[in-house]
């Protein structure tokens, strides 16, 4: 594996970006689920990043992912729990 220089952040709830950013030519790509995204936007970003991840995995084969926010927040216990119960579909 080569050292990540260019990463490219992007908010998880806007799909035009979500679409594109993958092209961009970065070594590593970050969807947003946390700061970017409203409180209120989070439920229905859930899915459209997963969808995002199930493409990438079929044209690259492998794809890491991480989430990160406050360990006691609401929204990450949210957040883990969907990626959780949807990693059986291979996300």
């Amino acid at each position: 594996m080569h050292p990540l220089r260019t990463l490219l952040f992007a908010p998880g709830n806007h799909p035009r970006k979500v679409e594109k950013v993958f092209a961009a030519g970065a070594d590593a790509v970050i969807l947003d689920l946390e700061d970017a995204v409203a409180i209120a936007e989070k439920p229905a970003t859930r899915p459209l990043v997963t969808a995002a991840l199930r493409h990438v995995m079929g044209n690259v084969g492998s794809v890491s992912v991480s989430i990160v926010t406050a360990i006691d927040a609401a929204v990450h216990s949210a957040s883990r729990s969907y990626m959780l119960s949807d990693s059986s579909s291979g996300c």
